[in-house]
């Protein structure tokens, strides 16, 4: 997504300043920034993982499917919900994958983003793909990219000056055909049930449903039944759904850009 810039400023030095130093942004700072994004804005830190994985998954499709792929865009995700023998939300998408430099380069690099130049994706932030950390302290990536599988363990880990570190855990030959990446997030026993609810409760206005496993059939028919919803209003690019789940009032409606659901309170819209 091409964020919105603000307008051109003038800038006048003063004849007085001998020198400037630059801003940056230290390493040594990085735990302390993975919780703010974690404490302050996450609010709720399962339906950001599920989000912010979830349409990195479909920005994947896009681009594979600018790269030539034909009919990526359509091409649904895979989603496996936690269970009680399997404790982990896993999503993988089906796009070109990273290689090493590009896994450096993305997820390890705060606010790093290859999607601002284009309103074809739904992220741009830079943020996004270090959500894992705002659930918890590890989450591994597994990358399938040019014949070779390679998995990647994130930790937060006190004991390096970073506050957290990127463990390269093993790499095998696949396919040139097997390509694309798997985000893999372990899951409290006590939040399993939620994470299922958050997630089916998010996919269910997903024009593209994904593949789920973790979930029953009559859960995941459910969510997509509601896919039959007659929408309020609609745009190019936008679509206003009346809110009907088990935390809606009757004051809210949801409001559908790139498949992410975002709440709307009438309300406020009245004022």
């Amino acid at each position: 997504m091409i964020p919105i810039q603000s307008a051109d400023r003038v800038v006048t030095q003063n004849s007085n300043v001998g020198r400037s130093m630059n801003y940056r942004l230290d390493a040594r700072n990085l735990r302390h920034i993975v919780t703010m994004l974690r404490d302050s804005v996450y609010s709720n830190k399962i339906l950001a993982v599920i989000r912010e994985y979830s349409t990195n998954a479909i920005d994947a499709h896009a681009a594979a499917e600018e790269a030539g792929s034909v009919g990526h865009r359509t091409k649904p995700i895979e989603v496996h919900l936690p269970t009680k023998f399997a404790p982990e939300l896993r999503i993988r998408d089906f796009g070109l994958g990273l290689s090493e430099k590009e896994i450096e380069t993305i997820y390890i690099s705060l606010g790093e983003s290859t999607k601002r130049q284009s309103n074809k994706y739904v992220g741009s932030l830079g943020f996004g793909c270090k959500s894992g950390f705002a659930y918890g302290d590890r989450f591994v990536v597994t990358s399938w990219n040019a014949g070779r599988q390679t998995v990647y363990n994130n930790v937060l880990d006190d004991y390096v000056p970073e506050g957290a570190r990127c463990d390269i855990m093993a790499e095998t030959q696949c396919t040139p055909t097997d390509t694309g990446i798997e985000i893999c997030v372990p899951i409290k026993q006590g939040e399993i049930e939620e994470c299922k609810q958050v997630a089916l409760n998010f996919f269910k206005y997903w024009t593209t449903f994904p593949i789920i496993t973790g979930a029953s059939e009559e859960e995941v028919k459910e969510a997509c039944a509601y896919k039959k919803t007659k929408s309020i209003f609609e745009g190019p690019n936008w679509i206003i759904y009346p809110r009907t789940n088990s935390y809606a009032n009757s004051s809210k409606g949801i409001a559908l850009m790139g498949d992410v659901p975002y709440t709307l309170d009438w309300d406020l819209v009245k004022r």
